[in-house]
């Protein structure tokens, strides 16, 4: 392999390749965007029974979920930093509702945390109080 001398011919592969990763970013973002957004506007609400917790490379606490639609399971797994690990045994085999697009339901997320309630437009139940006990204050 020819190892490159020039400093313009470096610029510009070390530009093309920082444009590449920004244009990657941003698209990213925008996809990530109109899921929530498509959810929040029309998405349909449904149990999910948690079958693991984990812990993400981050640190934060990551559950593992699945939810039944016209029969079809469906597995995710969404994050939560603002859950204190230490309580992840109070989350296991218990039920929480999942927002979902019903022409795709791969394209979901598990309601747990008022944040995430707020964040799709839902009302956060009395039901699920008990896990304010188990947040980061």
């Amino acid at each position: 392999m020819k190892i490159i001398n020039n400093t313009k011919t470096r610029r510009i592969i070390t530009w093309v390749i920082a444009t590449f990763f920004v244009v990657t970013i941003v698209v990213t973002t925008i996809q990530g965007n109109s899921n929530t957004h498509k959810l929040a506007n029309q998405g349909v609400l449904a149990n999910a029974y948690v079958m693991d917790i984990t812990t993400t490379v981050r640190g934060d606490f990551a559950i593992d979920y699945r939810f039944i639609v016209n029969g079809k399971s469906f597995e995710d797994q969404h994050s939560y930093s603002e859950l204190l690990m230490r309580y992840q045994n109070n989350f296991l085999n218990r039920t929480f509702p999942v927002i979902y697009l019903p022409q795709n339901p791969s394209i979901n997320y598990l309601l747990v945390t008022p944040q995430s309630f707020k964040e799709y437009n839902k009302d956060f139940p009395d039901s699920l109080q008990w896990i304010m006990q188990y947040m980061r204050k």
